[in-house]
């Protein structure tokens, strides 16, 4: 498998033909493209066994025991990378995955705000529209108080996809620009958690309308990761606002709301919907404080 040796991905000047820029935006993602049809071959074949009879009770082992190999994979393909790049040229795995830049305690809590606005709009849209009511369980605040404890533990699981799409990957797609570059790692994490999902459909444990939604809110969540990694120029936000979206949101749909599952198709759709619609309102706002950032840090350059 071959990887280019192009250690960050350039950023097309204005001045270049448009011939020249469509040229080197079409060269970058080669080695991404690579590092994604390994990734996808991994998730894949973890759950072939699943398949064929293996015990649907060692799945969440399964699921742990993946959860670094983007990662992982990333680090690797770097590696290879930098022994093909110019001395100059080589930039540290940390720096490309965003781990030491930006501004990532300041951006974490503007994610953790998007996320919890996210979650209540939606909420509170489905609850007063009457298409998902509320439905608080008895142990609902029993459970509350354990979701620092699994937000911790979920850090240590999240963190190895986010390094790799927001982090790596974003910074690989950089010269093909901001949105495009979020709508691929969208693409990315969709077929990556697709696998899994439809293994979970064979297993009776998923519909097929749940599989669609859970892989649409993937995409539409994707981008709003990418959008917090964008703005603050570092992936801890995206790893943080990943934990919230792994712990918040199913703490809501398990305590706090009907379930999906007793909904009508109506109620369901409608539901989705809005979802939807409030993961895209978060991401364009992020996208356009991104933006903004951009023009004012511009102006001051000159």
């Amino acid at each position: 498998m071959s990887i280019p040796a192009t250690a960050t991905a350039p950023t097309p000047s204005p001045n270049e033909p448009a011939g020249d820029r469509l040229e080197a935006a079409a060269s970058i993602p080669a080695d991404v493209t690579a590092i994604g049809a390994v990734l996808l071959a991994i998730s894949t074949a973890a759950v072939v066994p699943f398949w064929f009879g293996a015990d649907p009770r060692l799945l969440p082992l399964v699921i742990l025991a993946v959860a670094w190999t983007p990662a992982l994979v990333c680090f690797i393909a770097h590696r290879i990378t930098r022994r093909r790049a110019a001395p100059e040229a080589v930039v540290g795995f940390r720096q490309q995955a965003a781990l030491t830049t930006g501004h990532p305690w300041r951006g974490s809590l503007a994610a953790v705000l998007v996320l919890l606005s996210v979650a209540a709009v939606s909420t509170g849209i489905g609850a007063l529209a009457g298409w998902q009511p509320l439905d608080i369980g008895a142990d609902a605040l029993a459970v509350l108080t354990l979701l620092p404890l699994a937000a911790g533990l979920m850090v240590a699981q999240v963190t190895g996809e986010e390094i790799a799409w927001p982090g790596y990957l974003h910074t690989r797609l950089a010269g093909l620009g901001a949105g495009t570059a979020a709508g691929a790692i969208a693409v990315f994490w969709v077929i990556w958690h697709a696998p899994l999902l439809l293994t979970y459909l064979h297993l009776g444990e998923m519909s097929e309308r749940a599989v669609i939604v859970t892989l649409m809110n993937l995409g539409v969540a994707s981008l709003t990761l990418s959008a917090t990694r964008g703005l603050n120029g570092s992936v801890i936000p995206a790893i943080i606002a990943h934990t919230v979206l792994n712990t918040v949101f199913v703490f809501i749909a398990s305590n706090v709301v009907v379930a999906q599952t007793s909904l009508s198709a109506t109620a369901f759709w409608l539901t989705a919907a809005t979802g939807w619609a409030c993961w895209a309102t978060a991401a364009l706002g992020l996208a356009i404080a991104q933006q903004r950032c951009s023009r004012r840090q511009a102006q001051l350059s000159f």
